[in-house]
């Protein structure tokens, strides 16, 4: 624990200073998480129309399917990033 007040300045900088690079840090992880989500659901958009093997409503059935799972996917990486969120404020929340 600082014992003055020019330690406790000195600690709080430093201390908001490595919140600061792991928030950007985290922010960059989770931009790229994205981003390699959406190109997952683009790939398996497009294996979808290869061969033109769907047809009429077994297609809208094929697309609707897997727009559910996109979504359920979607959701659990919006989730877990939110907690890895969490944890990062909440590590640094009391740390002085």
């Amino acid at each position: 624990m600082p014992t003055n007040q020019a330690e406790y300045h000195k600690a709080l900088e430093e201390t908001r200073r490595k919140k600061a690079s792991a928030q950007v840090q985290q922010r960059a992880d989770h931009r790229a998480a994205r981003a390699t989500q959406n190109t997952e659901f683009q790939t398996e958009r497009a294996a979808l129309y290869q061969g033109g093997k769907w047809s009429g409503s077994a297609l809208n059935v094929a697309r609707s399917l897997l727009a559910a799972d996109h979504a359920k996917r979607r959701a659990r990486l919006m989730e877990q990033q939110t907690r890895e969120r969490d944890r990062l404020r909440s590590k640094f929340a009391h740390d002085l």
